[in-house]
């Protein structure tokens, strides 16, 4: 008899919490984004979040959540060139709709790749 399928535990767990949650990170004024965003979502509410450079390394992700009725900007910090890859690959800030979500992806410290509701 050959038995199929997987089996796993109800709970992975470690020292940021549940693995199958992504944690969120209330903010409700002007946001800089820092080590402890990697892997989680920034849900802003009002005054924009800055991508600063030197702060994540090559993988790691952050999503950005806006949680307002109206535009937020996030704003590539100095040093740092955000490629857009909803258009032709262009750079700089971007300006994320009400109630938008954008996620960046870092190839290395000073350079990301960023798509949402532009």
């Amino acid at each position: 008899t050959v038995t199929t399928g997987i089996s796993t535990a109800t709970s992975f767990t470690d020292s940021k919490g549940n693995l199958r949650d992504i944690s969120a990170y209330p903010k409700s004024s002007a946001h800089t984004l820092n080590t402890a965003d990697a892997g989680a979502v920034v849900y802003i509410s009002t005054g924009g979040v800055t991508v600063p450079d030197s702060v994540f390394s090559q993988g790691k992700v952050v999503t950005i959540i806006n949680n307002s009725g109206s535009n937020q900007t996030i704003t590539q910090g100095s040093g740092v060139t955000l490629y857009d890859t909803g258009d032709d690959g262009s750079t700089g800030n971007k300006t994320l709709k009400p109630r938008g979500m954008a996620t960046i992806w870092f190839a290395s410290a000073s350079v990301g790749y960023i798509s949402g509701n532009f």
